[in-house]
């Protein structure tokens, strides 16, 4: 059938897209290769600028694809570890109290957050073969969720301090009538 077909390729076995593993295999070697070449490329990212698919794959128009398919590896080589490590760590400041609230209980909270988490994994394993992050069609949705996860996953206390860091709302009643 047509997803064990698909599957198969996963283990190696020729079949539909089977290419496609390979190139990608030999895009990340290509790009690990380019980061490395130099500590401070590992340090603080190869930038904005090269094109980390190598020329390995075009798209359906015949356009250069210039991403390397694996979200991750794009962060990695174009901020190197000190900006990998910030979206890693961006990413778990979001993704661990929305998971402690989904495992907190069974309320309308919880159950979002279970919703919203369950969502984010999927968003987030996608990324790691597709470019989803690099297009607002994948990012906006995800960091939408996260940060409405967050938001119900603060603890009340927490949002009441947010409020009095932001201060008093310009045209409340109370402001109006003085």
């Amino acid at each position: 059938t047509f997803i064990e077909a698909h599957a198969r390729t996963l283990l190696g076995e020729e079949g539909p897209m089977a290419g496609s593993i390979e190139g990608r295999e030999d895009v990340f070697g290509l790009t690990m290769d380019y980061v490395t070449r130099s500590p401070w490329y590992v340090i603080g990212g190869v930038g904005l600028g090269p094109n980390l698919a190598f020329g390995t794959f075009e798209g359906k128009q015949g356009q250069e694809v210039r991403q390397p398919h694996d979200d991750y590896l794009e962060v990695f080589a174009r901020t190197g570890l000190i900006g990998f490590t910030l979206f890693i760590w961006m990413l778990l400041a979001c993704l661990v109290p929305i998971a402690r609230k989904a495992r907190s209980g069974t309320g309308l909270e919880e159950n979002l957050c279970a919703w919203i988490l369950a969502a984010a994994t999927v968003y987030l394993g996608v990324a790691g073969a597709q470019p989803l992050l690099s297009f607002p069609y994948g990012s906006v949705p995800l960091f939408f969720l996260l940060g409405l996860g967050v938001a119900v996953a603060l603890p009340p206390r927490s949002r009441n301090e947010v409020r009095a860091l932001a201060g008093p709302p310009r045209y409340s009643p109370e402001r109006l009538n003085s």
